[in-house]
């Protein structure tokens, strides 16, 4: 049992220094998708300033993922922030579009 305890406290401290760390850097992975899924990874785990700087920097490039904001499931705990409207205004309508499937998956789970 002591163990676990210490496997997870370990766990939590690095989860914090990965969102501590999102908050202010971009992953090395150059990928704009990538930064969005990290940071619908980060809004359902309750980091939100990592999630909102991962999801605006991933909107940006004219990574468009509109479609996925409005309903992408991991994102439901941050709909009802107001720097939320922000990103879903400068999220664009053209561009580089999301993969639709991503939409379908993440209903499914």
């Amino acid at each position: 049992m002591a163990r676990t305890a210490k496997i997870l406290a370990a766990a939590i401290l690095v989860h914090a220094r990965m969102a501590q760390e999102a908050e202010t850097n971009l992953p090395t992975e150059r990928d704009p998708e990538t930064w969005y899924w990290e940071g619908s990874l980060f809004t359902f785990c309750g980091k939100k300033q990592a999630a909102l700087h991962l999801l605006q920097s991933a909107i940006e490039p004219n990574y468009c993922a509109r479609e996925n904001l409005l309903v992408d499931p991991l994102l439901a705990k941050l709909r009802t922030d107001s720097a939320f409207s922000k990103l879903l205004a400068t999220a664009c309508q053209e561009g580089v579009r999301a993969p639709v499937f991503a939409i379908f998956f993440c209903q499914t789970i």
